[in-house]
């Protein structure tokens, strides 16, 4: 995007939000805006929780979840197999707790 595109959409974006403040008041402009952000927050935390879910039910590891063997054994391969395994798991559960604070959050401004 060129930067008078990018202009436009600033401006644009600044205009909506002072009408906004203008018709209803500052402070539904700014809950309206905390509303969106937590919506754009739950947005990524569910694709997160979808992604390492299927990687989780078909047994795949993602590339920055892997840890590299140093020793290159079987039963070190079988270790870090293990451990990767946990780490998917600890990502999985924190994408979860974020989502369920993100979500309570959004529903406390409601």
């Amino acid at each position: 995007m060129d930067q008078s595109k990018l202009d436009k959409v600033s401006t644009t974006s600044l205009s909506f939000n002072k009408t906004l403040a203008s018709l209803y008041g500052k402070h539904i402009s700014n809950q309206i805006k905390k509303s969106s952000l937590l919506m754009v927050k739950l947005a990524s935390y569910s694709c997160h929780i979808s992604f390492l879910r299927c990687c989780r039910d078909h047994n795949f590891i993602p590339k920055g979840l892997r840890l590299a063997d140093p020793i290159c054994s079987t039963r070190s391969t079988e270790v870090l197999n293990t451990a990767s395994s946990l780490l998917l798991t600890e990502r999985l559960s924190y994408y979860r707790k974020q989502f369920s604070i993100s979500q309570k959050a959004y529903f406390q401004l409601r």
